[in-house]
């Protein structure tokens, strides 16, 4: 809020020393930011930062009972104009939104001259306010609003006749806006409407283009209403429109404040502009919530204790009362009742809030608090993450921490499973959707390391992911991604080895140790890893717990990436469940036995379905299983391939060449029947 000082200094009893107001506001949390010299008019405009809870400070009556509590610079401020009423007239009020509009006032004033100039010092406050300037009406309303903290409405009473209806809309209904723009009103917007029933204003933030002021308005209607925070709030930017009106009414006005600014801005409209004032229509439902006064109780020792020093008693009760609060108190408790205009005060730590920061923080000496814990023990799960995390930090990968929120373009684009996106209505700048899987926090992270010179990332996030609002629908992930270079063999290499599917799916199997029946299925069906290059993780039969693979390049190329990453995502839930405890073996101090084997098969086929196949055989002395080599070309019939597949047998004695060949020809036999293949 900018403010002209001379406008503050009108009001104040004695001349104050300005360094001193300033910075006793900023140390009590009304920050000044800016004092800038005007020097056509001699002045200086001062800009304050208001926080959202002190709408209260939005007025020259809020800064002048601000100033007085934190200084002692004691104020005359006159609002108590009598009402002259030279006509009849009077408006026909009616009010079905009692709960969001408990108080609505309203005057007539007739034979009012549009036309008339103000005088230069309301001009200039306004305008060094950062208020524009519209028509003497208009202005002369938003000038009491600056006084008092009050919004105001005009309307020009031919436009909208001599009844008025305040209601919820209803879904459908419109409202042309100055800018001739339509609103589209929903059943939850306030709106004031006229004589037909039709839309002229939404409450508290805009009036239509045909209600509003014309430089040949003579009659007019002047609205004073206390709105409901709750039902202004976020309206103006539904509607695409910046009021001032707005940004007070969703903070909170003073409900016992309409009646005087109105009869304030009769004084001031038949004061410059003429014209004779009617009746005024006042409509209050006493029953609302904000009527009844709260009554808050505060210990002396809960401010001692939060504040962390005793300020003795008188002092409090001073500086409450300088707030305006009214006070009961005894050496052991205050019973406290904030004032019309302070809506943030609403628990006990308000109270005390309030007493420590007009008390000074400077004054509070710095303690170290005294507090006897005793430390839970972590629950299993905990040490079954961090396990799952220390695996890939040991082995090169950087965890990340992402926002659940992202991009509507990378969301769909990296949008494997096909979940229906949740968007929200208010985006937080341009992230506007919740992840549906981990790989877009990746992917952007990996471009801002690569736009950083990098050229081997490894990362990794666990996090939860979004199908749904409900917490099953939130499940966690953990998500891995390699791109680059990886480390070199030797130092005689000039770079290190590219890294690709294998070395990512080596890490995914050291996580998944201890679970059983771990393979990795070709997939074809996945729109955003490459084809070809990625596979399903299955589990404990043929429950798939995830994916691995290379980022599809086309969604490269959409997501204008440098470079395209190797991806892998995990269900933590299922591996954290399912993981069961290694077994200590000896290792066997006889000799390794290895026999290569190849067959011939048709191209179609895929050498992981042999592999596995051969493993399910349980052969006790058979350690492991690999492919070594895959050859189609000369020798080899079209439509086929040669795979060539190495053995390792070994026990805890010396195999003969007999028991190693009985192996062989079972194994052989097994897998020409299953597979129909031949050897080679």
């Amino acid at each position: 809020m900018k403010v002209l000082l001379s406008w503050l200094s009108e009001h104040l009893v004695n001349r104050p020393d300005w360094n001193e107001v300033f910075e006793k506001l900023t140390k009590s949390g009304i920050e000044v930011e800016t004092v800038q010299n005007h020097l056509e008019l001699e002045d200086r405009v001062v800009e304050l930062k208001i926080t959202p809870n002190r709408g209260d400070c939005l007025s020259i009556l809020g800064l002048l009972r601000e100033i007085f509590t934190v200084t002692g610079y004691n104020f005359n401020y006159k609002l108590d104009y009598k009402l002259q009423v030279e006509n009849s007239a009077v408006v026909d009020v009616l009010v079905t939104a009692k709960n969001e509009c408990p108080h609505y006032t309203c005057i007539v004033v007739e034979g009012v001259d549009n036309r008339r100039k103000l005088p230069e010092f309301i001009n200039n406050r306004l305008t060094m306010s950062g208020v524009k300037l519209f028509s003497p009406i208009v202005d002369l309303a938003n000038y009491v609003m600056l006084e008092v903290g009050q919004p105001l409405h005009t309307f020009d009473l031919n436009a909208v006749g001599g009844r008025l209806e305040v209601r919820l809309a209803n879904n459908g209904e419109t409202l042309e806006l100055p800018d001739k723009t339509i609103a589209n009103l929903t059943n939850d917007t306030l709106i004031t409407c006229n004589v037909d029933g039709k839309p002229i204003a939404i409450a508290g933030v805009v009036g239509s283009s045909e209600s509003g002021i014309k430089d040949g308005t003579s009659s007019i209607i002047i609205e004073s209403a206390f709105f409901m925070p709750s039902i202004i709030a976020s309206k103006a930017k539904q509607y695409g429109v910046s009021s001032d009106s707005a940004y007070r009414f969703e903070r909170g006005c003073d409900f016992n404040g309409q009646e005087s600014a109105l009869l304030f801005a009769v004084y001031l409209i038949t004061k410059y502009l003429g014209g004779k004032a009617g009746h005024t229509t006042s409509i209050k439902n006493t029953h609302a919530d904000i009527y009844q006064k709260k009554e808050i109780k505060v210990t002396v020792d809960d401010i001692a204790y939060l504040i962390g020093v005793k300020i003795p008693l008188d002092v409090i009760n001073e500086i409450l009362s300088n707030l305006g609060f009214r006070v009961e108190s005894n050496k052991l408790w205050l019973k406290v009742w904030a004032p019309s205009y302070r809506f943030d005060i609403n628990v006990k730590e308000d109270i005390i809030e309030e007493i420590a920061r007009i008390y000074g923080y400077d004054r509070i000496e710095a303690s170290l608090p005294h507090a006897n814990y005793t430390m839970l023990s972590a629950s299993p799960s905990y040490f079954k993450v961090k396990y799952l995390k220390d695996i890939l930090a040991y082995r090169g990968f950087n965890e990340i921490i992402s926002y659940a929120f992202l991009e509507d373009d990378i969301v769909d684009l990296v949008n494997y499973l096909d979940v229906v996106p949740i968007r929200l209505k208010n985006s937080i700048a341009a992230l506007s959707t919740l992840r549906v899987n981990l790989f877009g926090g990746l992917i952007k992270s990996m471009q801002y390391n690569l736009n950083r010179g990098a050229t081997s990332i490894k990362l990794f996030e666990l996090a939860r992911v979004f199908y749904g609002e409900n917490d099953n629908l939130q499940p966690l992930k953990l998500a891995g991604l390699s791109y680059g270079l990886g480390n070199k063999i030797s130092w005689s290499e000039k770079d290190g080895k590219e890294l690709d599917f294998f070395d990512l799916k080596g890490h995914v199997e050291i996580l998944l140790q201890g679970i059983d029946k771990v393979k990795f299925v070709a997939c074809n069906d996945n729109s955003v890893l490459h084809v070809g290059r990625c596979a399903k993780i299955i589990a404990c039969g043929e429950r798939e717990i995830g994916v691995i693979g290379q980022l599809d390049p086309l969604v490269a190329k959409k997501l204008e990436l440098s470079g395209i990453p190797y991806l892998f995502e995990l269900d933590v839930e299922f591996v954290l469940n399912n993981s069961t405890n290694f077994k200590i073996k000896s290792v066997s101090k006889f000799q390794k036995v290895e026999r290569d084997l190849a067959f011939v098969v048709s191209e179609s086929l895929e050498v992981g379905s042999i592999i596995d196949y051969i493993k399910m055989l349980s052969i006790e002395d058979l350690k492991d299983v690999r492919v070594f080599d895959v050859y189609s070309g000369i020798n080899i019939k079209k439509g086929y391939k040669s795979i060539a597949i190495k053995l390792l047998f070994q026990a805890d004695k010396t195999l003969t060449d007999n028991q190693i060949n009985l192996h062989l020809e079972h194994i052989i036999q097994y897998v020409q029947d299953q597979f129909k293949v031949k050897l080679r």
